[in-house]
């Protein structure tokens, strides 16, 4: 995806993480301060988020839930996890 075309969710970024056994994820506003955290697997996270965070934008939400499964998938063939 070129830098043209994305579009910045106005209400912030994830950051997201492996531990051996779940996922870590931390939702940040643009002066890098770390919002909300939350840690489980895809699905529970996934569900929390969205309760919490209801007006992410569509892209945003899909591009979470893809990153939330290559991290569940990443954990349990104990290979590297790198956001993208």
């Amino acid at each position: 995806m070129s830098t043209d075309s994305l579009k910045l969710d106005p209400l912030g970024y994830f950051l997201i993480r492996i531990t051996k056994k779940e996922i870590e994820v931390a939702f940040c506003n643009y002066q890098k301060e770390f919002l909300h955290t939350f840690s489980g697997n895809a699905s529970k996270l996934f569900q929390d988020i969205i309760k919490k965070l209801p007006s992410l934008t569509l892209d945003h939400q899909a591009y979470l839930k893809k990153e939330l499964l290559r991290a569940e998938k990443a954990i349990k063939s104990h290979t590297e996890y790198i956001q993208d």
